[in-house]
Protein backbone atom coordinates (compact mmCIF):
# COMPACT_ATOMS: atom_id res chain seq x y z
CA UNK A 1 0.00 0.00 0.00
CA UNK A 2 2.82 2.26 1.03
CA UNK A 3 4.48 1.55 -2.36
CA UNK A 4 1.60 2.21 -4.30
CA UNK A 5 0.86 5.66 -1.87
CA UNK A 6 4.97 6.64 -3.20
CA UNK A 7 4.75 5.91 -6.79
CA UNK A 8 1.36 7.63 -7.30
CA UNK A 9 2.86 10.51 -5.48
CA UNK A 10 5.76 10.92 -7.29
CA UNK A 11 3.82 11.10 -10.48
CA UNK A 12 1.93 13.57 -8.99
CA UNK A 13 4.60 15.49 -8.44
CA UNK A 14 6.24 14.92 -12.19
CA UNK A 15 3.49 16.35 -13.41
CA UNK A 16 2.99 19.26 -11.56
CA UNK A 17 6.60 19.98 -12.67
CA UNK A 18 5.56 19.14 -16.24
CA UNK A 19 7.95 15.79 -16.38
CA UNK A 20 6.87 12.59 -17.42
CA UNK A 21 7.44 9.90 -15.36
CA UNK A 22 9.41 7.22 -15.96
CA UNK A 23 7.68 3.76 -17.50
CA UNK A 24 7.70 1.19 -14.94
CA UNK A 25 10.16 -1.79 -15.56
CA UNK A 26 9.21 -4.80 -17.23
CA UNK A 27 8.56 -7.49 -14.63
CA UNK A 28 10.94 -10.24 -15.14
CA UNK A 29 10.54 -13.56 -16.36
CA UNK A 30 11.26 -15.87 -13.76
CA UNK A 31 11.41 -19.96 -14.08
CA UNK A 32 8.80 -21.67 -12.65
CA UNK A 33 9.64 -24.37 -9.66
CA UNK A 34 8.59 -27.18 -7.91
CA UNK A 35 10.03 -28.85 -4.77
CA UNK A 36 9.01 -32.29 -4.05
CA UNK A 37 10.88 -34.81 -1.00
CA UNK A 38 13.65 -36.00 -3.57
CA UNK A 39 13.75 -33.32 -6.27
CA UNK A 40 14.00 -29.11 -7.00
CA UNK A 41 12.15 -29.31 -10.45
CA UNK A 42 12.81 -26.68 -12.90
CA UNK A 43 9.60 -26.59 -15.01
CA UNK A 44 10.93 -24.68 -17.75
CA UNK A 45 14.21 -26.20 -18.24
CA UNK A 46 17.87 -24.95 -18.28
CA UNK A 47 18.81 -25.85 -21.71
CA UNK A 48 22.09 -25.79 -24.08
CA UNK A 49 23.18 -26.16 -27.15
CA UNK A 50 25.18 -28.47 -28.64
CA UNK A 51 29.07 -28.67 -27.44
CA UNK A 52 28.22 -25.65 -25.50
CA UNK A 53 28.34 -25.09 -21.49
CA UNK A 54 27.35 -21.11 -21.70
CA UNK A 55 24.41 -19.99 -19.86
CA UNK A 56 21.73 -18.17 -21.57
CA UNK A 57 20.02 -14.98 -20.21
CA UNK A 58 16.85 -17.19 -20.20
CA UNK A 59 18.49 -19.88 -18.34
CA UNK A 60 20.35 -17.12 -15.80
CA UNK A 61 16.69 -16.14 -14.86
CA UNK A 62 15.58 -19.48 -14.06
CA UNK A 63 18.61 -20.06 -12.52
CA UNK A 64 17.31 -16.92 -10.57
CA UNK A 65 14.21 -18.86 -9.53
CA UNK A 66 16.07 -21.57 -8.65
CA UNK A 67 18.46 -19.08 -6.09
CA UNK A 68 15.14 -18.09 -4.67
CA UNK A 69 13.51 -21.66 -4.38
CA UNK A 70 16.73 -22.66 -3.02
CA UNK A 71 16.62 -19.56 -0.15
CA UNK A 72 13.03 -20.09 0.14
CA UNK A 73 13.73 -23.35 1.56
CA UNK A 74 16.22 -23.84 3.89
CA UNK A 75 16.06 -27.38 5.04
CA UNK A 76 17.44 -28.33 1.62
CA UNK A 77 21.06 -28.71 2.81
CA UNK A 78 22.60 -30.02 -0.23
CA UNK A 79 21.31 -30.00 -4.42
CA UNK A 80 22.86 -31.98 -7.11
CA UNK A 81 23.10 -30.27 -10.50
CA UNK A 82 22.91 -32.62 -13.03
CA UNK A 83 24.33 -32.01 -15.98
CA UNK A 84 23.05 -33.85 -19.32
CA UNK A 85 24.43 -34.30 -22.84
CA UNK A 86 22.96 -36.06 -26.37
CA UNK A 87 24.96 -38.06 -29.05
CA UNK A 88 25.28 -34.66 -30.28
CA UNK A 89 27.94 -33.23 -28.18
CA UNK A 90 31.29 -34.31 -29.04
CA UNK A 91 32.52 -34.96 -25.29
CA UNK A 92 29.36 -35.98 -23.46
CA UNK A 93 31.05 -36.50 -20.24
CA UNK A 94 33.22 -33.45 -20.29
CA UNK A 95 30.28 -31.05 -21.13
CA UNK A 96 27.55 -32.60 -19.01
CA UNK A 97 30.33 -31.89 -16.30
CA UNK A 98 31.03 -28.46 -17.32
CA UNK A 99 27.21 -27.63 -17.82
CA UNK A 100 26.64 -28.99 -14.14
CA UNK A 101 30.15 -26.73 -13.45
CA UNK A 102 28.47 -23.67 -14.96
CA UNK A 103 24.81 -23.60 -13.09
CA UNK A 104 26.71 -24.52 -9.80
CA UNK A 105 28.93 -21.45 -10.02
CA UNK A 106 26.09 -18.97 -11.04
CA UNK A 107 24.04 -20.10 -7.92
CA UNK A 108 27.55 -19.48 -6.07
CA UNK A 109 27.63 -16.47 -7.28
CA UNK A 110 23.77 -14.93 -6.39
CA UNK A 111 24.59 -16.33 -3.31
CA UNK A 112 23.84 -19.92 -2.13
CA UNK A 113 26.80 -21.66 -0.02
CA UNK A 114 28.64 -23.81 -2.10
CA UNK A 115 28.76 -26.38 0.48
CA UNK A 116 24.63 -26.28 -0.61
CA UNK A 117 25.60 -27.47 -4.14
CA UNK A 118 27.32 -29.99 -5.89
CA UNK A 119 28.01 -30.59 -9.42
CA UNK A 120 27.81 -33.93 -11.50
CA UNK A 121 27.64 -34.43 -14.93
CA UNK A 122 26.37 -37.93 -15.98
CA UNK A 123 27.32 -37.37 -20.01
CA UNK A 124 24.19 -39.49 -21.55
CA UNK A 125 24.43 -42.55 -19.21
CA UNK A 126 21.25 -41.44 -17.49
CA UNK A 127 18.30 -40.12 -19.96
CA UNK A 128 16.08 -36.95 -19.09
CA UNK A 129 12.10 -37.61 -19.28
CA UNK A 130 10.36 -36.27 -22.69
CA UNK A 131 9.15 -32.87 -21.55
CA UNK A 132 5.97 -31.58 -24.26
CA UNK A 133 7.00 -28.96 -26.24
CA UNK A 134 10.40 -29.57 -26.25
CA UNK A 135 12.51 -30.84 -28.59
CA UNK A 136 13.78 -34.21 -27.01
CA UNK A 137 17.41 -34.38 -28.08
CA UNK A 138 17.53 -30.45 -26.79
CA UNK A 139 16.02 -31.54 -23.50
CA UNK A 140 19.25 -34.49 -22.57
CA UNK A 141 21.55 -31.13 -23.17
CA UNK A 142 20.38 -29.83 -19.95
CA UNK A 143 20.70 -29.52 -16.27
CA UNK A 144 18.33 -30.79 -13.49
CA UNK A 145 18.38 -30.74 -10.14
CA UNK A 146 18.30 -33.81 -7.48
CA UNK A 147 18.11 -32.90 -3.56
CA UNK A 148 20.50 -34.84 -1.86
CA UNK A 149 19.94 -33.71 1.56
CA UNK A 150 17.09 -32.72 3.29
CA UNK A 151 16.82 -33.54 7.33
CA UNK A 152 13.31 -34.87 7.98
CA UNK A 153 13.25 -36.74 4.66
CA UNK A 154 14.44 -39.73 2.89
CA UNK A 155 17.94 -39.91 1.31
CA UNK A 156 18.08 -39.39 -2.21
CA UNK A 157 20.69 -39.81 -5.29
CA UNK A 158 24.32 -40.65 -4.89
CA UNK A 159 25.87 -38.99 -1.57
Amino acid sequence: MLRIATVVLTSLLLFACGKKPAPAEPEQKRGRMTVTDTIVEVIDHILFDVDSAELSDDSRQKLDATVATLEGNPDITKVEAQGHADTSDADPAGISQARADAVVAYLVSKGIAPERVVAKGYGTDKAVEPAEGIDPAALQRSVMFMILERPGYPPTGDQ
